[in-house]
């Protein structure tokens, strides 16, 4: 008949990805570093590249990988109860953009209220985007 003594089988749970949080952090000290470093210019000088555009794309991207990871580990959640922690994702990314700013003059770069601009333009776009993405998925 039925053997009591034989253990049950085992369940295991489908393993969470951990590669877009893996992604994120890699980005995230990538960025943080290229931010901090020692101003590249000459005292006074301007770069020589499109600043605001480089500010746009790196916290798009920044964002895009942060709800992405978020929605990514989303189980069982209702659609509002996501659209709140992706808010709060995307409000994170903006305050370390400002955090960002504030911090920047420590290594000889500029304070600059514009980059911040530039920043939620960008991290918005990218959240949005991966919302899009994700949603696509489902």
């Amino acid at each position: 008949m039925h053997d009591k003594s034989a253990t049950p089988p085992i369940v295991e749970k489908p393993a969470r990805s951990r590669w877009p949080f893996v992604c994120l952090g890699g980005y995230w000290l990538a960025l943080c570093a290229a931010t901090h470093w020692p101003n590249p210019w000459p005292a006074g000088g301007t770069p020589q590249y499109p600043d605001k555009l480089v500010h746009f794309t790196a916290y798009g991207i920044l964002a895009f990988l942060a709800v992405f990871a978020v929605g990514a580990c989303r189980t069982g959640q209702n659609r509002r109860a996501w659209a709140w922690r992706s808010l709060a994702v995307l409000a994170a990314v903006i305050a370390y953009g400002l955090l960002d700013e504030f911090t920047q003059p420590w290594t000889g770069r500029d304070f600059d209220w514009f980059d911040w601009a530039a920043d939620i333009g960008g991290a918005s776009c990218g959240a949005a985007l991966s919302t899009l993405w994700l949603r696509r998925g489902r």
